[in-house]
C-alpha cells in the first residue's frame, strides 16, 4: 500500500463493450526513482480458450507509451513436485494510460501483438485501441 503512486492507475482495463471479453490488470509500484507497472493480460488462444501472459518495465509515466515484453509462464500442477517457472517471449504490449476513466475517450491508448505458444497456438493482435478503466483503482 505505501509503494502505490499518487496517481494510482492499477486496476482492471478494457477496450469497451465492442471489443470486450479480454482485457488486463495493472498494477504499479512506485520505487525511490521510477514507477514499475506490472500487467496481466487475459485473452484467448487460437482454439478459443482463455489464457494469460505477464510482462514488467520500470519508468511508467502518466500520459506517456510504455512497451513491455510479455510472457508465458510455464509452472507445475498443485499436486506436481515444484520446479523452476519457465518464461517463454509471447509478444508485446504498449500502453498510454492518461487517467483514471471509465470513458475509452479520456483512458488512454493500446496496442498488443502477442501469440500464444504451443499446439493451441494462435495470435493476438490489437492496434491502437481506446480503452477504460473497468474497476475503480485499486488502493
Amino acid at each position: 500500500y505505501s509503494q502505490k503512486p499518487q496517481n494510482n492507475l492499477s486496476g482492471l482495463w478494457w477496450a469497451g463493450g465492442e471489443d470486450s471479453g479480454w482485457g488486463w490488470s495493472v498494477s504499479l509500484v512506485e520505487r525511490e526513482d521510477t514507477t514499475d507497472m506490472v500487467v496481466v493480460l487475459y485473452y484467448y488462444d487460437g482454439q478459443g480458450n482463455p489464457r494469460w501472459l505477464i510482462g514488467q518495465q520500470s519508468g511508467f509515466v502518466a500520459g506517456e507509451p510504455i512497451t513491455l515484453d510479455m510472457d508465458m509462464v510455464k509452472g507445475y500442477s498443485r499436486n506436481s513436485t515444484p520446479t523452476d517457472l519457465e518464461f517463454i517471449p509471447a509478444g508485446t504490449m504498449s500502453l498510454t494510460l492518461n487517467q483514471a476513466s471509465n470513458n475509452l475517450n479520456q483512458g488512454g491508448m493500446m496496442s498488443i501483438d502477442v501469440t500464444y505458444p504451443g499446439p493451441e497456438g494462435g495470435s493476438w493482435v490489437r492496434d491502437d485501441v481506446q480503452v477504460a478503466l473497468f474497476s475503480t483503482p485499486r488502493n
